[in-house]
């Protein structure tokens, strides 16, 4: 049977838009909601246990708002709560860290993966973690680039700025730790994926879990029977922030228009809160 109810995507900005396309692209007749937490933006430099307060709070949100599923958007969320997520929602809960890291494996020839992320995402391992899970041969060097991720966002992407970063980046991972793969470990990456591309012309495969991500969130609605097949399908943008903000950077970011609702959701305890509870906006 057919299943048109909606995925759930979220991360802290608009990030995450970049696994959404992904996923429209890949399934063209899935509905989504999607919620970018704007008024705790970046979620990088926070605490895991805040960051993981965040994530369920909107993990719960988005499971009361009937969605089928929910994609973590975010490297830094993924790290930080996707094992409290699946232990708590009663929907499939998909990340961005291990289809990442599953990419990255099957693409590199010697075995020597650079990660680059946010400060949470390199604090906790998770890329590591879940390279290691799967190839305990695999050697694993990680980078915080915090200040990058802020220049996409300010939409600064083609910057000066941004691609000196990048190039010191490319040169730490292939020139002096010999990766001949590097994972672009924050979802706003992909947008200057074709930088890192450039830079590294060809020395080291660059891998994004933006793609990889909306190919397994196919097979997980096809193994479960959840695929929809809505000829007209909706999309919803909410955010806990200016909706205005949000609307400038995705114009910024991506050319595109998009009509953003905002929202609040509450910031409680994961053990502490209801639906009701988290439903304000």
């Amino acid at each position: 049977m057919p299943d048109n109810r909606p995925v759930g995507v979220f991360d802290s900005g608009v990030g995450g838009l970049t696994v959404l396309r992904t996923i429209h692209d890949r399934l063209p007749r899935e509905s989504t909601i999607y919620v970018g937490d704007l008024r705790y933006f970046p979620y990088g430099p926070r605490r895991s246990e805040e960051v993981r307060r965040r994530a369920c709070a909107i993990g719960r949100y988005l499971e009361h708002r009937g969605v089928k599923t929910i994609v973590v958007a975010c490297n830094t969320a993924t790290s930080a709560a996707l094992d409290t997520l699946g232990q708590t929602l009663a929907v499939p809960v998909i990340g961005v860290v291990r289809p990442g890291a599953e990419e990255a494996l099957r693409r590199s020839d010697r075995g020597i993966i650079g990660v680059v992320g946010t400060e949470g995402t390199v604090r906790s391992q998770a890329y590591a973690h879940a390279l290691r899970a799967l190839d305990p041969s695999v050697t694993v060097h990680q980078r915080a680039c915090g200040r990058l991720v802020d220049l996409v966002e300010m939409g600064a992407a083609g910057s000066e700025e941004a691609s000196s970063l990048i190039e010191g980046i490319v040169h730490d991972f292939v020139e002096d730790r010999r990766c001949d793969t590097i994972i672009l470990g924050c979802t706003h990456f992909p947008l200057v994926k074709p930088v890192f591309e450039a830079v590294a012309g060809g020395r080291a495969t660059i891998v994004d879990s933006a793609s990889s991500t909306a190919h397994t969130t196919q097979s997980v609605l096809d193994h479960l029977g959840l695929v929809a097949t809505d000829e007209t399908p909706s999309h919803q943008f909410l955010v806990t922030g200016a909706a205005d903000t949000f609307t400038e950077q995705a114009r910024l970011l991506f050319g595109e228009h998009v009509d953003a609702t905002e929202i609040a959701i509450q910031d409680q305890e994961p053990v502490a809160m209801s639906a009701q509870e988290l439903l304000t906006g």
